[in-house]
Protein backbone atom coordinates (compact mmCIF):
# COMPACT_ATOMS: atom_id res chain seq x y z
CA UNK A 1 0.00 0.00 0.00
CA UNK A 2 1.46 3.35 -0.97
CA UNK A 3 1.10 6.47 1.19
CA UNK A 4 -1.08 8.12 -1.44
CA UNK A 5 -3.68 5.36 -1.15
CA UNK A 6 -4.42 6.04 2.52
CA UNK A 7 -8.00 7.21 2.96
CA UNK A 8 -8.85 10.10 5.27
CA UNK A 9 -10.12 7.81 8.04
CA UNK A 10 -6.94 5.72 8.09
CA UNK A 11 -4.75 8.80 8.04
CA UNK A 12 -6.84 10.34 10.82
CA UNK A 13 -6.33 7.27 13.00
CA UNK A 14 -2.59 7.52 12.48
CA UNK A 15 -2.53 11.24 13.24
CA UNK A 16 -4.41 10.71 16.50
CA UNK A 17 -1.25 9.03 17.75
CA UNK A 18 1.07 11.87 16.70
CA UNK A 19 1.27 14.28 19.64
CA UNK A 20 4.47 16.20 19.01
CA UNK A 21 3.53 19.56 17.41
CA UNK A 22 6.64 19.57 15.20
CA UNK A 23 5.81 16.11 13.87
CA UNK A 24 2.21 17.18 13.17
CA UNK A 25 3.52 20.22 11.31
CA UNK A 26 5.78 17.98 9.23
CA UNK A 27 2.84 15.72 8.42
CA UNK A 28 0.81 18.69 7.23
CA UNK A 29 3.55 19.57 4.71
CA UNK A 30 3.42 16.21 2.86
CA UNK A 31 0.46 16.96 0.59
CA UNK A 32 -2.92 18.71 0.52
CA UNK A 33 -4.79 15.63 1.78
CA UNK A 34 -2.48 15.31 4.78
CA UNK A 35 -2.77 19.04 5.48
CA UNK A 36 -6.57 18.80 5.47
CA UNK A 37 -6.72 15.66 7.65
CA UNK A 38 -4.17 17.07 10.11
CA UNK A 39 -6.42 20.10 10.53
CA UNK A 40 -9.50 17.94 11.03
CA UNK A 41 -7.81 15.84 13.72
CA UNK A 42 -6.25 18.74 15.65
CA UNK A 43 -7.86 19.10 19.09
CA UNK A 44 -6.13 22.19 20.47
CA UNK A 45 -4.60 25.37 19.19
CA UNK A 46 -2.68 28.27 20.71
CA UNK A 47 -2.90 31.53 18.78
CA UNK A 48 -0.24 34.20 19.09
CA UNK A 49 -1.35 36.52 16.26
CA UNK A 50 -5.02 37.14 15.49
CA UNK A 51 -4.39 38.92 12.18
CA UNK A 52 -4.98 35.78 10.12
CA UNK A 53 -7.52 34.07 12.43
CA UNK A 54 -10.28 34.14 9.79
CA UNK A 55 -7.95 32.53 7.29
CA UNK A 56 -6.55 29.61 9.31
CA UNK A 57 -9.19 28.78 11.96
CA UNK A 58 -11.68 27.12 9.54
CA UNK A 59 -9.00 24.47 8.95
CA UNK A 60 -9.52 23.31 12.58
CA UNK A 61 -13.30 22.81 13.06
CA UNK A 62 -12.88 20.06 15.67
CA UNK A 63 -10.68 21.80 18.22
CA UNK A 64 -11.80 21.48 21.82
CA UNK A 65 -9.16 23.79 23.35
CA UNK A 66 -8.46 27.33 22.17
CA UNK A 67 -5.78 29.50 23.79
CA UNK A 68 -4.99 33.12 23.03
CA UNK A 69 -3.02 35.44 25.30
CA UNK A 70 -3.19 38.54 23.09
CA UNK A 71 -5.83 41.23 22.73
CA UNK A 72 -9.10 39.94 21.27
CA UNK A 73 -12.47 41.51 20.49
CA UNK A 74 -16.11 40.46 20.17
CA UNK A 75 -15.97 39.93 16.39
CA UNK A 76 -13.13 37.45 16.79
CA UNK A 77 -14.99 35.66 19.61
CA UNK A 78 -18.13 35.43 17.44
CA UNK A 79 -16.06 33.98 14.60
CA UNK A 80 -14.50 31.48 17.01
CA UNK A 81 -17.94 30.39 18.25
CA UNK A 82 -19.23 29.93 14.70
CA UNK A 83 -16.13 28.14 13.42
CA UNK A 84 -15.39 25.85 16.39
CA UNK A 85 -18.69 24.64 17.90
CA UNK A 86 -17.02 21.69 19.70
CA UNK A 87 -14.99 24.01 21.93
CA UNK A 88 -14.77 22.85 25.56
CA UNK A 89 -11.87 24.89 26.97
CA UNK A 90 -11.33 28.58 26.24
CA UNK A 91 -8.20 30.18 27.68
CA UNK A 92 -8.05 33.90 26.95
CA UNK A 93 -5.92 34.78 29.97
CA UNK A 94 -3.44 37.55 29.28
CA UNK A 95 0.21 36.85 30.00
CA UNK A 96 0.73 40.30 31.43
CA UNK A 97 -1.72 43.05 32.27
CA UNK A 98 -2.34 45.73 29.66
CA UNK A 99 -3.67 48.98 31.08
CA UNK A 100 -3.98 51.76 28.55
CA UNK A 101 -6.42 53.28 26.06
CA UNK A 102 -5.21 50.94 23.32
CA UNK A 103 -6.20 47.92 25.38
CA UNK A 104 -9.67 49.22 26.12
CA UNK A 105 -10.39 49.74 22.43
CA UNK A 106 -9.05 46.41 21.16
CA UNK A 107 -9.70 44.07 24.08
CA UNK A 108 -13.46 44.36 24.05
CA UNK A 109 -14.52 41.08 25.60
CA UNK A 110 -18.15 42.14 25.90
CA UNK A 111 -21.53 40.51 26.16
CA UNK A 112 -21.94 39.91 22.40
CA UNK A 113 -18.79 37.82 22.06
CA UNK A 114 -19.37 35.89 25.27
CA UNK A 115 -23.03 35.26 24.36
CA UNK A 116 -21.95 33.94 20.96
CA UNK A 117 -19.60 31.51 22.71
CA UNK A 118 -22.31 30.42 25.14
CA UNK A 119 -24.81 29.90 22.31
CA UNK A 120 -22.45 28.36 19.77
CA UNK A 121 -20.21 26.19 21.93
CA UNK A 122 -22.59 23.99 23.91
CA UNK A 123 -19.80 21.84 25.38
CA UNK A 124 -17.90 24.83 26.80
CA UNK A 125 -16.91 23.80 30.32
CA UNK A 126 -13.81 25.80 31.22
CA UNK A 127 -13.31 29.53 30.56
CA UNK A 128 -10.18 31.38 31.68
CA UNK A 129 -10.35 35.17 31.35
CA UNK A 130 -7.57 36.15 33.77
CA UNK A 131 -6.41 39.79 33.44
CA UNK A 132 -9.00 40.60 30.74
CA UNK A 133 -11.09 43.74 30.61
CA UNK A 134 -14.41 41.92 30.90
CA UNK A 135 -17.48 44.10 30.76
CA UNK A 136 -19.85 41.29 31.67
CA UNK A 137 -19.64 37.54 32.11
CA UNK A 138 -23.08 36.85 33.56
CA UNK A 139 -24.51 36.10 30.10
CA UNK A 140 -21.81 33.53 29.42
CA UNK A 141 -22.61 31.69 32.64
CA UNK A 142 -26.33 31.68 31.81
CA UNK A 143 -25.79 30.36 28.28
CA UNK A 144 -22.93 27.90 28.83
CA UNK A 145 -24.86 25.08 30.48
CA UNK A 146 -21.78 22.87 30.95
CA UNK A 147 -19.56 25.57 32.45
CA UNK A 148 -17.71 24.14 35.46
CA UNK A 149 -14.67 26.43 35.72
CA UNK A 150 -14.64 30.21 35.29
CA UNK A 151 -11.42 32.11 36.07
CA UNK A 152 -11.93 35.87 36.41
CA UNK A 153 -8.87 36.63 38.54
CA UNK A 154 -7.49 40.13 38.04
CA UNK A 155 -10.36 41.17 35.73
CA UNK A 156 -10.52 44.83 36.65
CA UNK A 157 -14.14 45.51 35.63
CA UNK A 158 -15.79 42.47 37.22
CA UNK A 159 -17.63 43.71 40.29
CA UNK A 160 -18.84 42.02 43.45
CA UNK A 161 -22.37 42.32 42.03
CA UNK A 162 -21.28 40.41 38.91
CA UNK A 163 -19.81 37.64 41.05
CA UNK A 164 -22.97 37.57 43.16
CA UNK A 165 -25.14 37.27 40.04
CA UNK A 166 -22.97 34.47 38.69
CA UNK A 167 -23.17 32.65 42.02
CA UNK A 168 -26.91 33.16 42.15
CA UNK A 169 -27.36 31.64 38.72
CA UNK A 170 -26.87 28.27 40.33
CA UNK A 171 -23.28 27.17 40.05
CA UNK A 172 -23.41 23.59 41.25
CA UNK A 173 -21.22 22.42 44.16
CA UNK A 174 -18.88 20.77 41.65
CA UNK A 175 -18.33 23.99 39.73
CA UNK A 176 -15.50 26.36 40.48
CA UNK A 177 -14.98 30.05 40.05
CA UNK A 178 -11.89 32.12 40.64
CA UNK A 179 -12.37 35.87 40.94
CA UNK A 180 -10.91 38.95 42.47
Amino acid sequence: MSMSSLCDDELGLILERVHDPYDRKSVSLVCKQWLRVEGLTRLSIRVFELDSLRWFLPRYPNIVTFECSTLINDDELKFLAKTCPKLEVLNLSLERPFHDEFTTVFDNVCEDGLCALGNGCHKLSKVLLRRRICWTVVSLVKLAQNLTILDLAKCCLVTDQDLEAIGGWGLCPGKGMVGG
